[in-house]
């Protein structure tokens, strides 16, 4: 099945306005105090960022939200299976819509917050240092973006010479390559670092709280190896490989059993650091284009 009929693209665009002030007269108070050269100081503040934190904070949780399941492609894009886009997609307009809601209910008080924040500063603030209202309006984004994945063999427009048309399926083939390496790369990141974390820790555990680890331990490489499916991009058997192997490696593997079972802890120790090595020997060649089909 071609990547264009099992995946798409995601892009999630957010921006807020900030109320940033240089206090050139807090520059040069603090520099006539402690003996400094003016030009290096830097003092200012922020004069919207407690009212703008919830927002803020959403729109953050948003973009990290879009990351769970998809991986990098191209210019603020991220790919993703089609399967995932009913527990994705509808999640992240929901998050949108509230966090249109906050900010459209921070715009029609906005004329108060100015003058409560101006009256709290001390002195320090004052009226000019707010964006205007229609600043504010401007400034604001949360878009959500899907897209078709690209063909590296799209059909180019009727006129174009063949020098042309060679040159631009040419860069679109280099695009479409160096994404899917880049999702590739990240994918099997996300399964070298609890394989890492996995084998570190039953090193380090002796039966009692020294080194006492946590049940996710086990739960977060389970849900990275689901994702190893969606993730091999380009159905390399290398990397089904090493899905196999650690489904095998792990198999009926418990946070109580690690617990209880020193000779198992010993055995998962050598067997997640093998399992991390081949992942990190993958990780290598597929950012070097070397010895995968990638």
């Amino acid at each position: 099945m071609a990547l264009q009929d099992s995946h798409q693209l995601i892009q999630v665009r957010t921006s807020l306005p900030a109320g940033r002030k240089q206090k050139q007269d807090f520059v040069e108070e603090i520099a006539r105090k402690y003996g400094c050269d003016p030009k290096k100081i830097s003092a200012g503040y922020d004069t919207l960022a407690a009212p703008l934190k919830p927002i803020r904070t959403l729109q953050a949780q948003s973009k990290s939200f879009a990351k769970n399941g998809t991986w990098c492609w191209d210019v603020g894009w991220r790919i993703f299976p089609n399967n995932r886009f009913d527990e994705l997609v509808p999640q992240i307009q929901d998050q949108k819509a509230e966090c249109d809601d906050l900010f459209r209910e921070f715009m029609d008080d906005y004329e108060s917050t100015v003058q409560e924040s101006i009256s709290e500063s001390m002195g320090a603030a004052v009226i000019d240092d707010f964006p205007t209202r229609e600043k504010m309006l401007s400034s604001y984004k949360f878009e959500i973006h899907l897209a078709e994945v690209p063909s590296p063999e799209i059909d180019p427009r009727a006129g174009w010479s063949s020098e042309q048309i060679r040159s631009m399926k040419e860069s679109s083939r280099i695009r479409y390559e160096s994404a899917v390496k880049d999702a590739t790369v990240e994918m099997l990141g996300r399964i070298e670092e609890p394989l890492k974390k996995l084998s570190e820790r039953m090193g380090a555990y002796t039966g009692g709280r020294e080194g006492s680890f946590n049940d996710s331990i086990v739960g977060n490489i389970e849900d990275v190896i689901g994702e190893m499916i969606s993730g091999n991009l380009l159905d390399e058997p290398e990397i089904k490989n090493l899905h196999g192997r650690i489904l095998r490696g792990l198999n009926g593997v418990t946070p109580e059993a690690l617990r209880s079972d020193e000779n198992l802890r010993d055995a998962v120790e050598k067997r997640a650091a093998s399992l991390a090595v081949d992942a990190r020997e993958l990780i290598e060649r597929v950012a070097t284009c070397e010895g995968l089909a990638l």
